[in-house]
């Protein structure tokens, strides 16, 4: 990811034109490992947290919507006398 600098670009509000500050962020992404849905969803969320940064509550640790396959988590393994 890489986060440009902030510049003063004209942008249309309410069919009028008033400078506002710009922020350039870039983000690539290799979709031999991330699905383009996912990787515009990362996108999405990362523009809304600049647009409204007030409005920002980081998820809880257990509202993963992603479903895991419980065959490929690694456990450790308990003490066997």
């Amino acid at each position: 990811m890489l986060v440009g600098t902030v510049h003063k670009m004209p942008v249309v509000v309410e069919d009028e034109i008033v400078v506002r500050p710009i922020l350039t962020i870039t983000a690539t992404f290799d979709h031999r490992y991330v699905d383009g849905f996912h990787a515009a969803q990362f996108a999405q969320s990362v523009r809304s947290y600049c647009e409204a940064p007030a409005s920002f509550e980081p998820p809880l640790a257990g509202d993963n919507q992603r479903s895991v396959n419980k065959a490929n988590v690694i456990r450790p393994q308990a003490d066997t006398p």
